[in-house]
């Protein structure tokens, strides 16, 4: 700081233009202002701090920020009002507990947003930050998910707070995740970590399966899926990758059905197409949504137009259809795909 600045303009102008002058922060300021003894009393923009702030992050972090006393910051919740009721876990919202999770990464912790993360963040980041009710949140919700049930509740916190980012066995694994790994899903996640991680095109899988550099004991180690995950599934690795050649075989390329084709399979099993699949939507201008997205048709071993894949939508719901993570379905029966959609629309975009 430039005390001599400071000396010469803190009775004279207004502290934002001091740390607008020293490009400092002024929250910042205010601390180091008090704790040299420039100021004792609460400035409105620290008051408007805890009121923004309150929900958002841990009290403990507030009144370091602030360099107030527990009591101090206490008076001053009382005289403003700010007094935070406590709160179930349940009242949380989604966008809540992933606001904090990145706080804590970015903020407080500092962590680099890349695949060292979910080797570094553990339990202990939270618990020992105040938020330990984000754990208690992540443990409950990732039981409810048929995805995420089998991953830690670090994996599914920070994973949820950086979609498409990570895998949630990428962090330590939890006594359930030898559960999810059959045969299916390892082949399905080691695709996406060779096309979204290490940047390899599925068509020439082929040409690189017999290179002493395709797949490394270090690049599945790193990404979570080693030596010890596919132990039990395979015979070695020669055999995993044969396996992974014959799943990611490239069928001839099918005509698609017609728009009026998708219509008459689920009239045939009497669903009302000129409405939207969703209780109580009215909207109008119904589209044939496919569950699981036609641009992964390459990727499955199913016919994408299936009567199982379809439902009608409106074009809103239709919209937001498709930001269904496919790793919720993955692990559903096919026929109950359209249930869930309709399940997961209602509960979180009604």
């Amino acid at each position: 700081m430039d005390v001599n600045f400071i000396e010469e303009n803190i009775d004279k102008v207004p502290i934002n233009f001091i740390a607008e002058k020293l490009e400092v922060d002024v929250i910042n300021l205010c601390q180091w202002l008090r704790k040299k003894g420039y100021i004792q009393e609460i400035q409105p923009i620290e008051v408007q701090y805890i009121k923004n702030y309150m929900n958002k992050i841990p009290m403990s972090e507030i009144q370091e920020h602030l360099g107030l006393s527990k009591s101090q910051l206490e008076q001053i919740r009382e005289r403003f009002n700010f007094l935070k009721a406590h709160r179930n876990i349940d009242e949380y919202t989604e966008e809540e507990v992933n606001y904090k999770t990145k706080w804590l990464i970015e903020e407080k912790l500092r962590f680099e947003i890349d695949d060292f993360l979910p080797k570094k963040v553990k339990n202990q980041d939270f618990s020992g930050n105040d938020l330990y009710s984000l754990l208690k949140y992540g443990e409950k919700h990732k039981k409810l998910d048929p995805y995420f049930k089998y991953f830690s509740t670090v994996a599914f916190l920070v994973c949820k707070a950086y979609p498409q980012k990570f895998k949630p066995y990428q962090f330590s694994h939890s006594p359930e995740t030898k559960k999810f790994f059959t045969r299916k899903n390892y082949l399905k996640e080691l695709l996406w970590i060779l096309e979204h991680k290490l940047g390899l095109e599925e068509e020439l899988l082929n040409s690189f399966a017999n290179m002493h550099s395709f797949l490394t004991r270090k690049e599945l180690n790193f990404y979570g899926l080693g030596y010890n995950v596919y132990k039990d599934i395979f015979k070695n690795k020669e055999v995993m990758v044969d396996e992974l050649l014959k799943f990611c075989k490239i069928y001839p390329e099918v005509q698609e059905d017609s728009l009026q084709m998708l219509r008459i399979k689920l009239l045939s099993i009497g669903i009302d197409i000129e409405r939207c699949y969703i209780n109580g939507c009215l909207n109008k201008n119904i589209e044939i949504h496919h569950i699981a997205p036609k641009k992964i048709k390459r990727l499955i071993k199913f016919d994408i137009d299936s009567v199982f894949n379809l439902i009608p939508l409106c074009k809103e719901h239709h919209i937001i259809a498709g930001r269904l993570e496919l790793e919720n379905i993955s692990v559903i029966e096919k026929e109950q795909w359209r249930e869930y959609l309709k399940e997961w629309l209602i509960t979180n975009h009604a």
